[in-house]
Formats: C-alpha cells, structure tokens, sequence
C-alpha cells in the first residue's frame, strides 16, 4: 500500500498579462504515485503596482491595488474634504501599501451612517491620499488617485451616492475646454 503524503507537491502557476498579476492557479499532486490532481483557481482581481506620493513629497508610498476595483464618490462628505463634486478611489488592502518617507496625519470623520473613517493626509502641504476605517479588524483603504503616479491607468468603473452629485456634473463635457489655462 502507498503512503499517502498531504501536498507532496504544490506548483503555483502565475498567469502575467502586461506586467500584472491576473491569477494564481495550484495544483496539489498528493502521494508518492499521482493519486489526483486539484486545481484551485483564486481570482486576484487585476493587480497592479502603484506609487504615490503628496503635493511636497514628504508622504511617498508604494501598493498593490486592484484596477478593476476604481470609483468616484459623490457622497456629500466627499464632496467637502475634495473641495471637487466627487472624489476617485482605487481599493487597496492594508497589508499592501508600504509608507517610504513620513507617515500621513489622519482626521476621523463620522459618516452619515455612524461610521468612523480615518482620513489620510500629508501634515506639511495636505495632499489628501487615502480613507480607511478605524478601529480593529481587515482595513480596506481608498487611496486618492490623485497623487497615484499611474493614475491614468486607473479608470473608474463604479459611482456611488450618485442622488448626491451636483445636477451641472452631467453636461460637463458640453462646455469648452482647453489644454491648458487659455490667453487673455
């Protein structure tokens, strides 16, 4: 009779498509002789490298984040602390954002729902970089794509408290625009 070993072998195997991570695939081969083969797919969204940094360049960070997981907030507190009609996020786990130079200063917020929500900005020029929520537990953070250097890339695929966005929003793209600030 063949012994039967848990996990002899455990080959990852990486899907890479233009630099990014798209998925991880394992296949456990389990006793001496190949008894079975499992295959266990976890879909790890679109993840992408990013760095940022505030105005000044005190706070610089680097993160992992997930492109598909980017959206504009037209909350009413959004609104304020951006001094903009929205604000843009791209959701980032805690344990995937490293702070390289000074750490943010942070201001608790209470949301319409009674949450708190930690706000994070530089303490010298006040770049607002990201919102997380306060207390223990799994943080999800929202880093402002703002001051992401990639944020080009990082397109938003969902808004939210859209009742909350100004009516004007809508026919923005109807009114003249120019490269840059236009003479006279």
């Amino acid at each position: 009779m063949l012994p039967l070993l848990c996990a002899a072998t455990v080959k990852p195997s990486i899907k890479i498509v233009n630099g990014i991570k798209k998925s991880v695939e394992y296949t456990a081969l389990f006793g001496v002789k190949l008894l079975t083969t499992i295959r266990l797919k976890f879909n790890l969204g679109i993840i992408m490298q990013i760095t940022g940094r505030c105005h000044c360049g005190e706070v610089t960070y680097h993160a992992e984040v997930d492109e598909t997981k980017v959206l504009n907030c037209h909350c009413t507190d959004c609104q304020v602390i951006s001094s903009g009609p929205f604000r843009t996020v791209v959701l980032s786990k805690a344990n995937a954002i490293t702070f390289t130079a000074s750490q943010p200063k942070e201001y608790i917020k209470v949301a319409d729902s009674g949450n708190k929500r930690a706000q994070g900005f530089c303490g010298n020029c006040g770049t607002s970089l990201y919102a997380t929520s306060v207390g223990e537990g799994d943080k999800i953070y929202g880093l402002r794509i703002g001051a992401i250097e990639q944020r080009e890339q990082l397109i938003p695929k969902t808004q939210i408290w859209c009742r909350s966005s100004p009516a004007w929003l809508k026919e923005l793209n109807t009114i003249t625009g120019f490269d840059t600030v236009p003479n006279g």
